[in-house]
């Protein structure tokens, strides 16, 4: 065809291409095909540069544009041979592999340069190549990701290429119709690497003019879209051709590319640093999506003044005030010249939001006025009611207002003001529709973005109702009727407890809060300025009040005193008020006055000054409860004794009062008790208010339940100094000692009589406590307990009691006959419970057992690691200690004889072989390391290869019941409890067991086997539930122990600002104790290891997964010169075997050893360690060669469905990864290897399992010798990018630790509890009987480690919490460097510093 020709008739050849039929939409194909040069560069530059889509701009046209480039050849050749003539490329189904390299350890001749990753360093979505698409094998198809990136300059991947024609119509079809399937393949071009570098140099220009077209706009509304797809196959391009960041921000806000576009911009700024365009631009998509967090981080890598990093700290803290200040001094501080433009605006627009943020609208409007900042002024001049100053701001016709949702609803205040009805519904309506297309504009898979326009349409909604209330009052009032002012009192209280009022205002974000002072303004000029009707005029006086007393307790929640005393003083305007509410108002006063330790005189004089005689008891109790609190705080104890008692006196129901009092005796006891002059009336006193506290039902109350176990155990029995026994008898009175003081008065104090559920939360700590002297009165406790909730208490008394049947210690004894009388109480009421809960826990622990074969395939893994943990080289001999190791596993591995016939034969040989090949005895045995090595992997792999193909058979999918567990057919319908984790508060519904899930599934992770179960609750919701087995009973108590933690961690920081607007929770899931050694514990399908992301790496480009391991090994031993064990130390002590090689690990791989003062081993049969530069070099060989930054970027890209997915899985698990950090920095937890970290691949949340706390053999401390305070490697960094560590990771971490140490909480008492538990396990496996119930140590030993221990966690928490907070200000304006989150600050730079990360054991994969 003519050229002429081809162009007049081009569009009505895309109304063929559009056509359904697929015959049609070939011939046309055809067409296209013999008028487009056979050239794969030739035809890609027609479709991004020559050819006109705008015909198809209402469409994905993208699915066309592939239909010309599907048969390219790699030298531009069109393949048009039949299918069956194309011979498919060598490498098509298998991964490319690595460049071989000499010189590895064991022989091996692998991989020795980093695989051709598709990613860049900028950051996580970015950096991550496109996932497999659909033609896996020998079909391929390229998506529209795929030719953008091929048209951008991906590395192309070799694969198989055949004709078009071959493949079957209905698949063709089928990426006709379904752009989003089409939209997600990620098939690459076979092409050479001098075509994509022509592709790259010269289609990059024309791939920007094609992502400017304006036609893109008539599919901006369509998900997705052209400019998604194009921007998704630029982002995955390697490298990365310069798109304009003004054309980025442009597509990503417009098109709903933002997750697309704000990886891409970040990759930008790491390889573009001094483009402050890209900042720029990133800058503002961070604040179009809320993303405040990362922006402050992207600000800390860009500024220079340590104003700016303090400042962003303390916003970012919740300090708004100090901020303010800084901000407001700063610019008289500093020098012009030394501060950009950019940054200084930036402290402009930071110090507007902390105004806007403490309601300072009187400040803004000034401020407004002056700058000439319309839009401002006009948020303000509302706000503050200036009717006259807002229409008159309107009416200026040279103001040019953005058509927002807000600008539009001050539109429809100033109409409904001026009774303009029909105006005021006009604008709400432009204003709804402006908010559903903002709504439609953000990503679908966020919350963050969100919530501000969920705020619009609750105003939206509310501003709606305020029309039909001032309509109906206006007609009322022309026509002299009287408005129904039930009418009026259910709209009202729809404000007060619908939406987002009530309590869920508390946890709005520092902005929100500002926006509820709209509501005063409504409820005078909508109700008090139109009806005349007293009962309405009085409702609106009380509206108005509690609206303003109800922003002041928000400013209180969020730590804003000062803003809370100038809302209660200023904005209420009229000079009568509700009584009741006038209590609120000198409540919230006085509440804010406390937390103002310099205006504590401020608030005593105010309630001292308050005429009582208006108020109730109630009331009145309240207002003393308040001054004895204010009392309390100034050391004043008799005033605040006294005060106490008037408040409990006029009103004996106050639960505020109790605890106030309990807690000022328990203060007194602890001061008195450190002084040498014990008081136990005090600390009866102190006992017996706060069991009342807890007995009218306080929550925080409650929360001092472990203070009174910890008294219980550790000050139960008094003994006073002599010089007080000797003061007392000159007294007369009795010199002590006083005993079970604490016991006693629980009992008179009715500790049994509460709710049995109040101790649900401390069932642990009640178990342990029954080894203790106090286990008489903890005995009826768990008595009482058990009788009401039997599903709790039987599982783990049973399981703990069959632990110790073999221990004949008489304190054991004793512990074992008080578990029974509890559980024999229990199977006497709640026969047939007990029995099917027998019947469950037998059968488990039985039936999903693991397998000999599988059991050994565990063993044979635990060996291989072992080997790679010993210091010696691969030709050394095999040491003593593991042919003693081989020897016990030959021994013990096949000792079980349950199993069939068949799988008894199956285990035989293998018992044979392996006897044969590995026992230490046989002559057969490999003589070196390396040998011994290749034997366990090929070992290994039979195994595993033997293991999965009897899964297959003996655990299919809808396994048969009756024959896989009998038992277990019949409980489902007897509605067995759930085995669920209990809350601190049962306010659900029970949920019970109504069935099984047909599918056993089988996980298998580091060599370990376990069967997943699937619970069918009655809620409807199945619970996925692994059978863990092969563990000691001493690891389930620490762990249920640190999970119980963990969850009272999670209630603190549930209750904090800060830290609930981020969702900051530890990820806790439910373990059910059911059998020694056994265990449920809680896993969804979705689960996998953080190992497992590399393990698919590695499988990828057929290399083997511990091929670092050995490379990281061989060079530390080939940095030493005849390495010989060593014999001697530097004293002439000699070593066994077992202290020989303890001994050379720890010189190896522990940079710690040589501190502990064994500096002595030189060369010539002793030992050196490897300096640290040898083992840096080691590292970043590891580091370059193999494992590359991205490889976990690259497998989370491969399994997320969308950049939105990704955007939210990132975020999620940066802050769970923050938050485990923070624990293990606080319990000095380690061992945090790849395969202890499971992830959730559909949420991002982190778990850690086997967190065990280590304590010194001597002195008893908490201790870590591992060279990072937690896990965060380079994979890490590089998948949250340099931007979310610094702002996200590390404020999740700060304002973790803040709201934990917040005054309010109980830390300081469950740290205490928990240690005491931890510290008695420790000491009992430390003795003889190798118990962990009973210590070998005294009550007072115990008590000075649990106090010492629980200090030191506090201390490590301070040092990650806001530090020198009040002195901020002064410090940075006088030059000096932001202390703020110093402390966290250097424990990242200490878990990210390369020379830590080398001293790290191999097996630690620290380049990982």
């Amino acid at each position: 065809m003519r050229e002429d020709a081809f162009t007049k008739v081009e569009r009505m050849f895309m109304v063929g291409l559009r056509a359904t039929n697929p015959s049609v939409r070939r011939d046309f194909f055809a067409l296209y095909d013999s008028y487009v040069p056979t050239a794969l560069f030739d035809r890609l530059q027609f479709i991004i540069f020559n050819h006109d889509w705008e015909a198809m701009a209402h469409q994905f046209w993208l699915k066309h544009a592939l239909g010309t480039p599907m048969e390219i050849d790699p030298q531009g050749a069109v393949k048009n041979e039949p299918h069956h003539q194309q011979q498919p490329h060598p490498q098509a189904a298998v991964p490319p592999p690595s460049h071989p390299t000499a010189g590895l350890s064991g022989g091996q001749q692998g991989t020795g340069s980093a695989p051709p990753e598709a990613a860049s360093a900028g950051g996580g979505g970015a950096a991550a190549a496109a996932g497999d698409g659909i033609g896996r094998g020998d079909a391929t198809h390229v998506s529209a990701g795929g030719a953008a990136a091929a048209a951008a300059g991906q590395q192309p991947r070799p694969q198989l290429s055949i004709p078009k024609e071959a493949v079957p119509e209905p698949v063709m079809g089928m990426l006709h119709e379904h752009a989003a399937f089409l939209h997600r393949c990620g098939e690459r071009f076979q092409d050479c690497a001098e075509t994509i570098v022509l592709l790259l140099v010269t289609l990059a220009k024309p791939i920007i003019g094609l992502l400017s077209k304006e036609y893109h706009f008539k599919q901006a509304h369509l998900r997705p879209n052209v400019i998604q797809a194009l921007l998704d196959g630029i982002a995955v391009s390697q490298p990365q051709p310069k798109i304009p960041p003004e054309l980025i921000k442009f597509l990503g806000k417009t098109y709903n590319a933002w997750h697309i576009a704000i990886p891409l911009l970040e990759s930008h700024v790491v390889m573009f640093p001094n483009d402050l365009r890209c900042f720029d631009a990133l800058l503002e998509l961070y604040k179009l999506v809320n993303e405040d967090d990362m922006l402050c981080g992207l600000w800390r890598r860009r500024c220079h003044s340590e104003v700016t990093k303090s400042a962003l700290s303390l916003i970012q803290t919740g300090h708004l005030e100090l901020a303010q200040e800084l901000l407001g001094e700063a610019p008289r501080h500093m020098l012009p010249d030394k501060v950009s433009r950019s940054e200084q605006a930036m402290w402009i627009e930071q110090w507007v939001g902390c105004a806007k943020s403490l309601c300072q609208w009187d400040i803004l409007e000034e401020y407004a006025r002056e700058t000439h900042n319309q839009e401002l002024s006009l948020d303000c001049l509302w706000r503050l009611q200036d009717w006259m100053g807002l229409k008159q701001t309107l009416a200026n016709k040279v103001v040019q207002l953005e058509e927002s949702p807000q600008m539009l609803m001050i539109q429809s205040y100033m109409a409904l003001h001026e009774s303009d009805i029909p105006g005021s519904d006009k604008r709400t309506s432009q204003a709804t529709i402006a908010a559903l297309l903002r709504w439609w504009q953000l990503p679908e898979v966020a919350s963050t973005p969100q919530a501000h326009l969920l705020q619009t349409f609750q105003q939206l909604v509310e501003l709606r109702e305020d029309m039909r209330v001032y309509f109906d009052l206006a007609q009322s009032a022309a026509n002299k009727q009287e408005y129904p002012y039930q009418d009026v009192r259910d709209i009202t209280d729809t404000w007060r407890y619908g939406g987002v009022v009530g309590e869920k205002w508390r946890w709005g974000s520092g902005g929100a809060v500002g926006e509820v002072c709209w509501r005063s303004g409504i409820v005078g000029w909508v109700i008090t300025d139109t009806c005349r009707d007293v009962a309405v005029w009085l409702l609106s006086y009380r509206d108005k009040a509690w609206s303003v007393n109800k922003l002041g307790a928000i400013a209180t929640a969020h730590g804003h005193t000062d803003t809370c005393l100038n809302i209660l003083n200023t904005m209420y305007g009229f000079s009568a008020m509700e009584v009741q509410e006038a209590f609120v108002k000198i409540r919230e006063q006085a509440r804010a006055y406390l937390e103002r330790p310099s205006e504590l005189m401020a608030g005593l004089n105010l309630l001292s000054t308050t005429n009582l005689d208006y108020f109730g008891a109630q009331h009145q109790s309240e207002i003393f409860r308040l001054k004895g609190c204010l009392l309390a705080q100034m050391k004043d104890t008799k005033a605040a004794h006294q005060s106490f008692f008037q408040s409990l006196y006029l009103w004996k129901q106050s639960a505020e009062a109790w605890l106030g009092w309990g807690k000022l005796c328990d203060e007194l006891w602890d001061k008195n008790a450190a002084a040498g002059m014990p008081a136990p009336e005090l600390l009866e006193y102190a006992v017996h208010s706060i069991l009342q506290a807890v007995k009218l039902g306080h929550a925080p109350a409650r929360g001092l339940l472990p203070r009174l176990l910890y008294l219980l155990s550790f000050d139960n029995n008094i003994t006073a100094p002599p010089e007080m026994q000797a003061q007392l008898m000159a007294q007369g009175a009795s010199p002590g000692p006083w005993l079970n003081v604490v016991g006693q008065a629980m009992e008179r104090s009715g500790a049994l009589e509460l709710a049995p559920w109040v101790w649900l939360p401390w069932l642990p700590q009640l178990q342990m406590a029954l080894a203790r002297p106090e286990a008489s009165l903890i005995k009826q406790i768990l008595m009482l307990l058990a009788l009401a909730l039997p599903q709790a208490v039987y599982l783990p008394l049973r399981t703990f009691s069959f632990s110790l049947r073999d221990c004949i210690q008489r304190s054991v004894f004793e512990y074992r006959e008080r578990q029974r009388h509890v559980n024999d109480a229990v199977r006497e009421k709640y026969p047939h419970l007990t029995t099917t809960l027998d019947a469950l826990a037998t059968e488990v622990s039985t039936r999903f057992a693991a397998r000999q074969e599988e059991r050994l395939l565990a063993v044979v893994n635990a060996l291989l690691h072992r080997c790679y943990k010993l210091p010696f080289a691969g030709q050394h001999e095999v040491p003593d200690v593991l042919k003693k190791e081989l020897l016990g596993v030959c021994r013990a591995c096949f000792q079980d004889s349950s199993s069939s016939g068949k799988s008894r034969r199956a285990s035989s040989s293998l018992r044979e072989e392996f006897v044969r090949d590995m026992h230490p005895e046989n002559p057969n045995i490999p003589p070196t390391l390396e040998r011994l090595m290749d034997y366990l992997k090929a070992f290994r792999g039979r195994l595993l290869c033997e293991v999965e193909d009897k899964a297959w058979c003996c655990w299919r999918p809808f396994v048969c019941w009756r024959g896989a567990a009998g038992g277990l057919w019949f409980i489902g319908g007897h509605r067995t409890p759930c085995t669920r984790q209990h809350s601190h508060i049962l306010s659900h519904t029970p949920t019970f067991t109504n069935a099984f899930g047909a599918s056993v599934g089988i996980v298998r992770r580091a060599g370990a086997s376990h069967r997943r179960l699937a619970f069918i609750c009655s809620d409807g919701h199945a619970r996925h539930m692994l059978v863990q087995q092969s563990q000691n009973v001493s690891q389930q108590s620490t762990e249920e122990r640190i999970a119980q933690l963990m969850r009272s961690l999670n209630r603190m920081l549930d209750a904090r600002p800060q830290s609930r607007s981020r969702a900051l929770a530890w990820h806790v899931p439910m373990a059910v104790v059911i059998s020694p050694g056994t265990r449920l514990f809680e896993e969804d399908p979705s689960f996998i290891t953080y190992g497992e992301a590399y393990e698919v790496n590695s499988l990828r480009y057929g290399r083997e997964a511990d091929m670092p391991i050995n490379v990281f090994k061989k060079r530390l031993l080939d940095s030493r010169r005849g390495l010989r064990c060593p014999t001697t130390c530097s004293r002439g002590t000699f070593l066994n075997v077992r202290s020989r090689i303890w001994l050379a690990q720890s010189f190896l791989f522990s940079p710690f050893f040589s501190r502990r003062g064994v500096d002595g081993l030189i060369m010539g049969g002793r030992l050196t360690c490897p300096s640290t530069k040898k083992r840096l070099a080691a590292y970043h060989e590891v580091c370059e060669r193999i494992v590359t930054e991205n490889v976990f970027a690259q497998y989370v890209y491969k399994s997320l469905p969308s950049c939105n997915h990704l955007w939210a899985f990132k975020k999620t698990l940066c802050l769970h990864t923050a938050l485990a950090g923070l624990l293990c920095r606080m319990l000095l937890l380690g061992g945090r290897t790849p395969f202890k970290v499971l992830i959730a691949k559909d949420t991002g949340c982190m778990a850690n399992t086997d967190l065990i706390p280590v304590y010194d053999e001597r002195s008893g401390m908490l201790q870590n010798m591992e060279a990072v305070p937690f896990r965060l490697t380079r994979n890490l960094t590089s998948f949250f990018s340099g931007f979310g560590v610094e702002g996200m990771f590390c404020m999740a971490m700060v304002n973790a630790a803040q709201a934990i140490l917040h005054k309010n909480t109980n830390i300081q008492h469950v740290l205490a509890l928990f240690f005491r538990d931890d510290v008695v396990a420790w000491s009992g496996r430390r003795g003889t009987s190798k118990n962990t119930i009973v210590s070998g140590l005294k009550n007072e030993m115990i008590k000075s480690l649990v106090i010492k221990n629980s200090g030191a966690a506090l201390a490590r928490l301070r040092e990650v919490a806001p530090s020198a907070v009040p002195e901020e200000v002064q410090h940075v304006l006088m030059g000096r460097e932001s202390t703020v989150i110093h402390g966290v600050r250097a424990l990242v730079e200490a878990a990210m510093e390369p020379r830590n990360l080398c001293k790290m054991e191999a097996t630690w994969h620290p380049w990982f």
